[in-house]
């Protein structure tokens, strides 16, 4: 169990552990587990979660970003489920849905994907490459290609937490 609610003062070291073991946990949750956890810890922080509107992008802002020729917009899934311990028949459904979702919502093409929590296997990959997208990125501390790779499908990310002063 978490017990968020009772860290008043959060150093840096202590708020990184809360948030690794935070994303542990949710990793390996399913949705609605995942749902339960965020809005108690909106809940120990004296907000509902009716009021989270204003932590996301509206369609409107969401459109703008879409048409700026310097932005891209990528999928993520619907409901941020590990692909790789997803049924296919549920992780096809994820990807797919997340794609058409957006691309409706922000009238433009998305071709570009990350993999929720970084996970990807083979067969995420094929699921990713045969719904359309042109690229797909993992959470992976690596270079863009090892070792002469040229997996568009599993190309690394920075994590800006890793890399900020």
């Amino acid at each position: 169990h978490l017990f968020l609610c009772k860290f008043k003062e959060m150093t840096q070291n202590s708020e990184h552990y809360l948030f690794e073991r935070l994303r542990r946990v949710l990793k390996n949750s399913g949705a609605g587990m995942r749902d339960l956890l965020l809005r108690s810890l909106y809940w120990c922080n004296g907000r509902s979660i009716l009021y989270a509107d204003d932590l996301f992008l509206r369609r409107e802002e969401l459109r703008a970003l879409g048409a700026h020729p310097l932005v891209t917009l990528g999928a993520h899934t619907h409901t941020h489920p590990l692909l790789t311990r997803a049924n296919p028949v549920r992780a096809v459904w994820e990807i797919k849905h997340s794609k058409q979702y957006l691309e409706e919502m922000v009238g433009c093409k998305v071709c570009h994907f990350a993999y929720p929590y970084g996970g990807n296997n083979w067969m995420v990959r094929q699921y990713v490459r045969r719904i359309g997208f042109s690229a797909a990125f993992a959470t992976e501390r690596r270079g863009c290609y090892p070792k002469g790779e040229k997996d568009r499908y599993r190309l690394a990310r920075v994590d800006l937490r890793s890399i900020a002063a």
